[in-house]
């Protein structure tokens, strides 16, 4: 029995053998088109778009074969019976050149033509399903195709912006979504790294840190969630709506990246398994590239601290040698320095000058004390309580302050946790920072010490409204002996700085603005409890 949708049209310009058709093919369930010449025929071919047509060859402004001519030049490959009362060989074989299914002479049986009809639907829907899986099997070649390239575009990326970049491009084109975007986990928090064809409404939302239930559920069981809105459509956000989304996590192992996200949001459109499948397959090279794009930058990290702590150590072993060889004849300097100083009594020429020797000789001796262990700090082991320890040196560096003129404020985190660096030395690296802010302000200035901690980093800042630093001089100030102030500096406070937090696993920066001052900025790891612990037991068992 025929679908009550298929329609037939029947041309004839016999009205007794239109309507025969019609009652015997509406009774197999066919809806029925009549028209009795050429001219409405193809209006009724344009108007009802029919399965099948049964056409007569003799018609009263034209010819069947003139009307399938008709079709066939517009592209309408529409399944055709030809009725004749000549059974013309010349006839047939022309209506078989041009696509006829089959060839009917009258007078006919009912059973004739359900015959026929049913030879050619069944070879056509043959044809048509075969056509289908054709361009079916073609889409997909076509989409793997793609997908390989992106694959061996994205992996090969190790800048991770244009990676997170590329991947949002082919997930929307895959999935012939409207927008796209990729959100990363920092810490426990999804951030927007990547977007796509997005809205700036949308772009807004994703942008305010909300709760993205849809999101978390994706990384919860670590499983796609594909949803197709039925009439509200689908909150992706407070004010994002969307017709259709498809969310796949970005997964190396059991670990979760993050969220790769599709949306249809300006048609009715869906996803289906195959675009779940095509961005599951994308998201795979995605984490596979993310997490080489993150060893990457990890390896150059950590090789650019290897040269960097290869040098202060070269630098120290050299500074090593050199005091070695120098302390011999300042000792020798310095005794005769004191014989020659119990021999004279203060507060004449000869003593003022050999007073005024000793104090060098003893310079010396504490830059190159200073040369010697600005790269190994004392480590007392306990990690500071480093609010109590900025505001200590608040107090010890206050005449020196005053005298320069300078007013020295705090912005200080409550329930800072301790850094993981010893107490000496985190003092010596903020004793160095306040020493450098002083001599960048010669008329006076102000010093801010802000502390804050956030996803288990400590920072700490020191910034002063000095002189500022030359952009040629800020890759160079870190560098041992490396000074801008002239003969009264020695070039190593920055780089005692740097070599400890080398050590403590830390980061300096610094931003600078000619004429407005610097801010030097330390970013620390929090110290770990069982750290802590461990010291603390050490100390109970010292005390005890």
């Amino acid at each position: 029995m025929a679908n009550e949708h298929e329609t037939i049209l029947v041309i004839d310009d016999s009205e007794a053998i239109r309507t025969k058709l019609k009652a015997q093919l509406s009774s197999l369930g066919y809806t029925v088109v009549l028209a009795a010449n050429g001219r409405t025929g193809l209006s009724a071919v344009a108007e009802h778009q029919p399965l099948l047509i049964l056409l007569d060859y003799q018609l009263p402004d034209t010819t069947g074969l003139d009307v399938l001519r008709k079709l066939r030049s517009e592209g309408n490959l529409v399944p055709v019976l030809l009725m004749t009362a000549e059974g013309s060989e010349r006839i047939a074989v022309a209506a078989f050149q041009m696509g006829v299914r089959d060839y009917l002479i009258k007078p006919f049986e009912p059973s004739d033509v359900a015959g026929a009809i049913d030879r050619s639907l069944r070879e056509w829907r043959l044809q048509r399903e075969k056509e289908g899986l054709l361009s079916q099997l073609q889409g997909q070649v076509r989409q793997l195709t793609v997908l390989h390239r992106v694959g061996k575009a994205v992996t090969a990326q190790l800048e991770s912006v244009n990676l997170l970049e590329r991947i949002v491009e082919a997930a929307v084109f895959l999935s012939n979504a409207d927008e796209g975007f990729v959100q990363l986990l920092d810490g426990k928090e999804l951030t927007l790294r990547a977007a796509h064809n997005i809205s700036a409404i949308h772009l807004r939302e994703l942008n305010k840190h909300a709760d993205h239930d849809l999101a978390t559920q994706t990384l919860k069981t670590n499983k796609p969630v594909r949803l197709n809105a039925e009439r509200d459509g689908i909150r992706v956000q407070a004010n994002y709506l969307a017709q259709a989304v498809l969310m796949v996590p970005l997964l190396v192992g059991t670990e979760a990246l993050g969220v790769l996200t599709v949306a249809a949001t300006t048609h009715r459109g869906t996803f289906d398994e195959n675009d779940e499948r095509l961005l599951l397959m994308l998201a795979d090279y995605a984490s596979i590239a993310l997490h080489n794009a993150r060893t990457y930058n990890a390896l150059r990290e950590t090789q650019g601290r290897l040269v960097e702590a290869e040098k202060l150590a070269g630098m120290g072993r050299m500074a090593a040698s050199l005091a070695h060889e120098i302390n011999n004849p300042l000792a020798i300097i310095r005794s005769g320095l004191e014989l020659v100083a119990q021999q004279h009594l203060p507060e004449t020429p000869l003593g003022d000058l050999v007073t005024g020797l000793d104090e060098e000789v003893a310079r010396i001796a504490r830059l190159l004390h200073t040369l010697v262990h600005f790269y190994q700090p004392t480590n007392d082991g306990v990690p500071p309580d480093l609010n109590h320890l900025i505001i200590s040196l608040m107090h010890i560096t206050k005449p020196q302050l005053d005298r320069a003129n300078i007013k020295l404020y705090q912005e200080l985190a409550t329930d800072l946790p301790p850094p993981a660096i010893s107490s000496d030395a985190c003092k010596q690296v903020l004793i160095n920072l306040v020493r450098n802010a002083i001599d960048a302000m010669p008329e006076g200035g102000n010093i801010t010490i802000r502390s804050a901690h956030h996803r288990g980093q400590i920072y700490l800042s020191v910034a002063d409204t000095g002189t500022g630093i030359l952009p040629e001089h800020r890759e160079r100030i870190f560098e041992p002996f490396f000074s801008t102030k002239g003969v009264t500096g020695t070039g190593l406070g920055l780089a005692v700085v740097y070599g400890i937090l080398q050590q403590a696993g830390g980061i300096i920066t610094v931003d600078s603005t000619m004429g407005e001052g610097s801010t030097f900025t330390i970013r620390l790891p929090i110290a770990s409890a069982r750290t802590v612990d461990s010291e603390s037991l050490s100390d109970e068992i010292l005390i005890g």
